[in-house]
């Protein structure tokens, strides 16, 4: 399912139920270095890149995978092009072949027009999920989940008798210093209830 390189990587990890799947399939079966970066968002007290300590320990531990380092990156407000750029310079030195995102789908648009709040227009056609998009659009990256939404990943959560792990993640995007929780009603968090059935579990 996922493209394996021969030689070191880049993956960005958000502490999110996506880019852990990720780093767990890729510290599963990846074999060489990984470069893990986290970009650590000051506007949201930073607690994704909290939540991200214990995802990496998590998958290390769970895959006996210690051929890593990991980056963590600070900045006031998370974008896209800080995301994109994170990697830059390890391209530049040929530290890294590909860099590996999580991102998926969005939910079909009818569930997403019941949603409280709504993406922007950018992220709404990045995330289309009624386009097929290629999972390396370039010589650079490697989108291995680009064409499956959040029940998909739930499922495959499920198959890996992963519980442990998605308990440790987290997807809210609200601006409140709450901790490593969720709102539950934000537009993430929708997202997430809508494709895992809970927060924290899954059944």
């Amino acid at each position: 399912m996922i493209p394996i390189v021969d030689g070191p990587i880049g993956v960005s990890v958000s502490g999110g139920a996506d880019s852990a799947l990720l780093l767990y399939f890729l510290m599963k079966q990846h074999k060489h270095k990984i470069h893990i970066f986290t970009l650590a968002d000051k506007s949201k007290f930073y607690r994704n890149a909290k939540q991200c300590l214990h995802v990496v320990d998590w998958c290390r531990t769970r895959c006996n995978f210690n051929n890593f380092e990991h980056h963590i990156i600070h900045s006031n407000q998370q974008t896209a092009e800080e995301l994109l750029n994170l990697p830059k310079k390890y391209f530049e030195d040929n530290n890294i072949l590909k860099y590996y995102r999580g991102e998926t789908a969005n939910p079909p648009k009818q569930v997403t027009d019941e949603f409280k709040h709504q993406q922007g227009p950018v992220e709404q056609e990045r995330r289309n999920p009624q386009i097929t998009r290629e999972i390396q659009p370039d010589d650079t990256a490697i989108f291995p989940f680009t064409n499956l939404d959040k029940r998909a990943l739930a499922q495959i959560y499920r198959d890996e008798n992963l519980q442990e792990l998605y308990a440790l993640t987290i997807s809210c995007e609200s601006l409140t210093d709450m901790g490593p929780i969720h709102c539950g009603d934000c537009w993430w968090c929708e997202e997430r209830k809508w494709g895992f059935g809970d927060y924290v579990t899954f059944s």
